[in-house]
């Protein structure tokens, strides 16, 4: 992975518009749009996978924040303690870096998939050393940062 891979921190929220207006006031954070997908994800030992909505947004400036709306039942549901979710990493290659991260004692805990296969696409989020890492796609700058974009 490049030196400049560490890129947000993300956390999830019972509600994402709220969440936006408050954390907005509170540490004067502005906004990029509302990202609203239905993702097409699996995880370890689920045979067929599942597509699940994710709402999430992006603060504007570094260091970014990723507030993500809770969805219950999956690696995005809210947790007793803390919701600070995980720390994201850009990758130029997410299936290679997802083996990689296995290799190194963190496993897969869920991952976009593409049509055809488990393997992951797009983002891949991997638990160890007592935090969730998420890998995700470089390409996808050009969308969620395109000022990132050809750096």
């Amino acid at each position: 992975m490049a030196d400049d891979s560490y890129f947000h921190v993300g956390m999830v929220v019972p509600r994402l518009e709220r969440a936006l207006e408050e954390l907005g006031d509170l540490l004067g954070l502005a906004w990029r749009p509302i990202i609203d997908a239905e993702v097409p994800v699996h995880e370890p030992g689920d045979r067929d996978g599942r597509t699940l909505r994710l709402r999430f947004a992006y603060s504007v400036a570094a260091p970014y924040l990723e507030v993500i709306e809770a969805v219950p039942d999956s690696a995005w549901a809210l947790s007793e303690g803390s919701n600070l979710h995980h720390l994201g990493f850009w990758s130029d290659d997410v299936p290679r870096d997802a083996v990689r991260f296995e290799q190194a004692r963190c496993p897969l805990e869920v991952c976009m998939t593409g049509p055809d296969d488990r393997r992951p696409v797009g983002f891949s989020y991997h638990r160890g050393h007592g935090v969730r890492l998420e890998l995700v796609d470089r390409a996808s700058q050009a969308v969620l940062f395109p000022e990132l974009a050809g750096r």
